[in-house]
């Protein structure tokens, strides 16, 4: 599952006389040209707005940078409170393992990114891996799908968070291939949670085999012989 959102903040300065001004602003002290602003350092940019200078940092990897008048603060890179400007924009904590996004003062955490890719980037598009998730833990693509971490769980976005749809006891658990997240569902226990009517699988001990009905399943068959087995996709009960 990904994310894709511009995260790099630029920010271009009018041609406003005395723009660049030898005193050294101050975070929190007044200020009075709304959107002036400086690089005070390779990974901060120092910004008047609404009349209170703003230190935001810029720990993406071309930091904050000024050509003329034009100056770009790459925030790709930050960490949950940090100040910002741009609404919407995103970014990665070092770790790559938060996905966040400006609320226009600062950094908010949005989403936990356990897949393999973590919280990434291509080019300006950021990406939130959530191939792997916490039971609970926030999405925000409906009917998306992710394993739990134990691998023993199939997970679908409902509501903004992740929730158990499926039980995974087969021996390939919950796995992806590919872009699909997929639930080997060949070993069962009576009451698992099901989606597809008519589908069977062989309880643990190998002693029944069960079918999906609405939505739960459900014993269908002793197997007193041979057992229940599946093989190649089929389920046999003799």
């Amino acid at each position: 599952m990904t994310r894709k959102l511009i995260v790099v903040c630029l920010l271009v300065l009018g041609a406003i006389p005395g723009c660049c001004k030898p005193s050294k602003p101050v975070a929190g002290e007044k200020c009075k040209t709304e959107s002036e602003g400086s690089c005070p350092d390779p990974q901060h940019f120092m910004q008047c707005r609404k009349g209170t200078w703003h230190l935001d940092p810029c720990l993406g990897a071309n930091g904050c940078q000024q050509i003329g008048l034009k100056i770009t603060c790459d925030q790709s890179l930050g960490n949950p409170g940090d100040a910002c400007s741009q609404t919407g924009g995103a970014a990665c904590t070092p770790d790559k393992k938060k996905y966040m996004q400006c609320d226009g003062d600062k950094m908010v955490e949005q989403l936990t990114c356990m897949g393999p890719e973590g919280c990434h980037f291509e080019g300006k598009m950021a990406h939130c891996d959530q191939s792997l998730a916490e039971p609970g833990s926030a999405c925000d693509q409906e009917k998306g799908a992710a394993c739990a971490t134990d691998k023993k769980s199939f997970l679908t976005c409902t509501s903004k968070a992740f929730k158990v749809a499926l039980q995974c006891r087969g021996p390939k658990g919950c796995y992806a291939e590919g872009k699909m997240i997929k639930c080997d569902q060949t070993i069962l226990q009576a009451g698992d949670p099901c989606d597809q009517d008519g589908g069977h699988g062989c309880s643990a001990d190998g002693k029944q085999m069960l079918e999906c009905k609405k939505g739960t399943y459900q014993v269908d068959k002793q197997c007193k012989r041979q057992g229940c087995k599946t093989a190649n996709g089929l389920v046999t009960c003799l």
